[in-house]
């Protein structure tokens, strides 16, 4: 559920580069908002479904939310970095890109542990 939920929040971002009117942008920025609060709210679950030592589960989820705020703080330097560098007024869609781009990278990146970790227990992208 967390991957499709982050790829569909990815490609919203992405469809965000073509919402030029109010209706389009209401209509992107909704579904961004249902789609969206999995990059929170799924974490924990997923990592307890992946864990097979519940006393190390504190310490992963720990890690998890670090690495995602160093992606917090790295993110908007970089984002207002590309605003601010472009020379030909269109440096929102460069940082709608940039953001599309983390989210969609970060979807892959859940995408393949858990199919490293299915492969691993012999089900290969089915439920573990």
């Amino acid at each position: 559920m967390q991957v499709v939920s982050v790829t569909i929040t990815g490609i919203l971002a992405y469809a965000w580069l073509g919402a030029h009117t109010l209706a389009s942008l209401l209509v992107v920025a909704i579904l961004y908002g249902f789609f969206s609060g999995a990059l929170i709210g799924l974490p924990p679950i997923a990592t307890a479904s992946m864990t097979k030592d519940m006393s190390t589960y504190g310490a992963r989820m720990g890690l998890i939310f670090a690495f995602m705020g160093l992606g917090s703080l790295i993110g908007t330097p970089v984002t207002g970095a590309i605003v601010e560098g472009s020379r030909n007024g269109n440096g929102y869609d460069g940082a709608r890109i940039w953001s599309a781009t983390t989210i969609v990278v970060g979807g892959a990146f859940m995408a393949g542990s858990r199919m490293l970790l299915a492969r691993e227990k012999g089900n290969f992208l089915v439920r573990v």
